[in-house]
């Protein structure tokens, strides 16, 4: 890389005419006020804060450039490279040299004394000593302390994992892959069509790892709510019949998960979504025997999941905070005889599925008539849920009328046809009112109660969640590193399909990590990279670094790694 050292190298010897002006310079200095500060970057990057340190490839060598020329003579003993051990101790491996060049005078150049590139899976400490100085004498207020770690060499399917300490204890989620039934693919609605394949093709690599331990799959396996107004959720079916219908309509993805569960060397976890939040335990063990399941013990169509080794990580679909998509066990109870739990994301689902069939490359464009909008956008009570369903018309314009009873249930005890003005908050005979889903705003705060919340979430903000996938993001924050009650370090969300990795800090000041699986959809509802996953390399034994890392799948190609960062305990 050209960055060994030139005939005019500085390391522990110098000359003796710039060690003379040193002397006069710093004699002309004694008793002053302290050197103006001296800037510096790095090739790499550098955290300040050493929990959660940005992971990558290991370099060859690490280019600090200072603001200005440096003299030489200071530079000798001036950089430290230590790398983390348990108990919070740090140890100088490898050795390093740090290289000054006159020919290059602003930078120094930090490399292991063997030449080789440094470990991987490792957490490092650098250390900036505040004794270098510039040729005009600035320097740094003090010592400046540094942090970063290097990625394994991960590799989908049998290759073992580089640096991983040849240990079986690699965990990969995925979420959003919403296999939908034969009808779905049959009339082109269903957002897993074509990749399907792709699907089947990442779990058989999957089972192949010598390194893997396990696979989350945090929630919309199944997709029960996409389908167009027309067509009946379950086509007409039981919800048995119509999880079997699913199965029998994506067999590759079926049976390659299904290798996996019966193979033993890799478990399987299941966390329900918002899109399969009624499929039951005993459907989902009967297309995947075996399979492990995490749900809430109270709340329907929740769960979360912490891996029995790793108390510090928890798993979920991100729904529990979403003002339209969380389980709805107050609403409507009237109408379907009790025990509902489907929120109004559903019949969102279902607008939005026939606005995509009827207007595929007009949506959002195509405004409701304005006498329904200027009412959908409500007051008082309804003032932000109907601002909501406004934006949703806008977004998903449909042809039918909004009177048309067109809309098709038979599910979760819902029997009848619904037009949208059952959904949308209108004014009748003077007052703002709705058919279905009364006074959802000022029942919130109960069905978070339900739904096991357990940092409430103001309904502007859950409604914000809905909109928009930085708001579920948030939650990560806010009911877990955030909250005194939770020892949460790794958290992983779904439901957004929009691929994430934030690295942060905790009350207790220890570095934390969220990442988002994003998702495996054709071309719906997807900012970004499809088809995505995370890959979590827990420390090995004796070692203290943890690895969280999103990943893009390419068919028939290794995947490409999106972003990693690691924790340093």
């Amino acid at each position: 890389m050209g960055w060994g050292p030139s005939p005019g190298v500085v390391m522990a010897r110098s000359s003796f005419v710039v060690l003379l002006g040193l002397g006069v310079a710093l004699g002309c200095t004694s008793g002053s006020a302290p050197p103006e500060p001296l800037a510096f970057s790095a090739s790499i990057p550098l955290s300040e804060a050493g929990g959660a340190p940005v992971a990558i490839d290991p370099p060859d060598g690490i280019r600090l450039t200072f603001g200005e020329p440096l003299l030489g003579t200071t530079v000798p003993g001036a950089v430290r490279l230590q790398a983390a051990r348990p108990g919070g101790t740090w140890v100088d491996e490898p050795l390093v040299d740090a290289t000054w060049d006159a020919a290059r005078p602003a930078e120094i150049l930090v490399r292991a004394r063997d030449g080789r590139p440094l470990p991987r899976g490792e957490g490092f400490r650098i250390t900036v000593g505040a004794q270098i100085r510039s040729a005009t004498l600035k320097g740094l207020p003090a010592d400046v302390v540094r942090y970063f770690a290097t990625d394994h060499a991960f590799v989908l399917g049998a290759n073992p994992l580089v640096g991983g300490g040849g240990e079986r204890s690699v965990i990969y989620a995925i979420s959003d892959i919403h296999m939908g039934d034969g009808r779905s693919i049959a009339e082109g609605y269903g957002w897993l069509i074509d990749n399907q394949d792709a699907v089947r093709e990442f779990l058989a690599l999957a089972g192949q790892s010598p390194d893997l331990r396990e696979i989350v799959i945090a929630g919309d396996l199944f997709d029960e709510w996409v389908a167009p107004m027309i067509s009946s959720p379950l086509g007409g079916g039981t919800e048995a019949e119509f999880v079997a219908s699913i199965a029998r309509a994506n067999p590759g993805i079926v049976s390659a998960m299904n290798d996996l569960v019966r193979g033993g060397q890799v478990r399987v976890t299941y966390v329900p979504g918002n899109h399969d939040m009624l499929v039951r335990a005993a459907e989902v063990d009967g297309v995947f025997p075996g399979i492990g399941q995490a749900r809430d013990a109270t709340a329907k169509g929740l769960g979360a999941y912490s891996p029995p080794e790793h108390p510090e990580m928890v798993f979920e679909h991100g729904h529990r905070w979403d003002f339209f998509n969380a389980p709805d066990p107050i609403s409507n109870l009237a109408v379907t005889g009790g025990g509902s739990i489907l929120p109004p994301g559903f019949f969102v689902s279902k607008i939005a599925s026939t606005s995509e069939q009827e207007h595929p490359k007009l949506r959002g464009l195509l405004p409701p008539p304005a006498p329904e909008l200027a009412a959908s956008a409500g007051s008082g009570e309804y003032l932000l849920y109907g601002l909501s369903w406004a934006a949703v018309m806008i977004g998903r314009p449909v042809k039918a009328s909004w009177q048309d009873r067109i809309i098709e249930t038979g599910i979760d005890g819902y029997t009848g046809l619904y037009a949208i003005d059952d959904l949308v908050p209108c004014y009748t005979n003077g007052a703002l009112d709705v058919n279905l889903y009364k006074h959802i705003e000022t029942t919130w705060p109960d069905r978070q109660v339900a739904n096991g919340v357990q940092v409430p979430v103001p309904k502007e903000i859950a409604m914000i969640a809905s909109a928009l996938g930085q708001g579920i993001d948030l939650q990560a924050e806010t009911q877990y590193f955030k909250n005194p009650a939770s020892t949460k370090r790794v958290v992983v969300f779904g439901h957004t399909h929009q691929v994430r990795l934030t690295p942060s800090a905790n009350l207790r000041g220890q570095g934390t990590v969220y990442a988002n699986t994003g998702t495996w959809v054709d071309n719906v509802n997807a900012k970004g990279p499809r088809m995505t996953f995370v890959v979590i390399v827990p420390p090995r034994t004796g070692g203290v670094l943890t690895t969280v890392s999103t990943w893009e799948f390419k068919p028939g190609k290794p995947p490409v790694k999106i972003e990693s960062t690691a924790l340093i305990d």
